[in-house]
């Protein structure tokens, strides 16, 4: 005759998770398991509900998906072998041309005096403005903006400039083409 085997009773050395499943049946699982679903349905629910009312709410969203993210598509679609800075010319026009000068104009280790933000301002630059937008582009050159010259120790050690017009020629004596109005040229030492 088999011997039935008596649950034992916990003691002080077993730890809470052996009491516990000591203690649960087959039952409990499978009641704890649907709790468990039917509260992550429940919240996969809120959150599709969520995401629809801000998409309808938000005008950006709709933008976002509508126009800039189905138009990008298109363009890549368009044109698969297209390279990276051509890209960027396309997306952001004559900034990424002023930035693309300074990349291929000067040395890696070169330190640009960029113009004044009112300058880049008046020729509608507003994004080279932004110093980590233009590093970013120019990376690994250094930049010092010509508005922070005292407040920049890189200025006193720059070795080229953006000139734009007639500003920043008499810093230099490299001679240049005159119908440019943007160049990259080095420092007078």
């Amino acid at each position: 005759m088999a011997k039935k085997l008596k649950p034992t009773t916990p003691t002080k050395n077993t730890t809470k998770s052996e009491q516990k499943s000591a203690n649960t049946s087959p039952v409990k699982k499978d009641n704890q398991i649907l709790k468990l679903v039917a509260f992550n349905a429940l919240g996969g629910i809120g959150m599709i509900f969520f995401i629809y009312t801000i998409f309808h709410q938000v005008p950006g969203y709709k933008w976002m998906y509508f126009d800039m993210l189905k138009g990008n598509m298109k363009a890549i679609a368009k044109n698969p072998d297209m390279t990276l800075e051509k890209k960027h010319m396309q997306k952001l026009g004559g900034e990424m041309e002023l930035l693309d000068k300074i990349k291929n104009e000067t040395p890696k280790d070169a330190i640009i005096i960029m113009p004044t933000t009112q300058m880049l301002t008046d020729i509608k630059a507003t994004r080279i403005q932004n110093f980590a937008f233009s590093y970013y582009f120019t990376f690994p050159r250094m930049l010092v903006y010509e508005d922070n010259r005292e407040k920049d120790s890189l200025y006193k050690k720059a070795t080229h400039i953006l000139t734009i017009g007639q500003w920043g020629i008499d810093r230099t004596d490299a001679t240049f083409d005159s119908n440019n109005p943007f160049r990259v040229l080095a420092l007078k030492k």
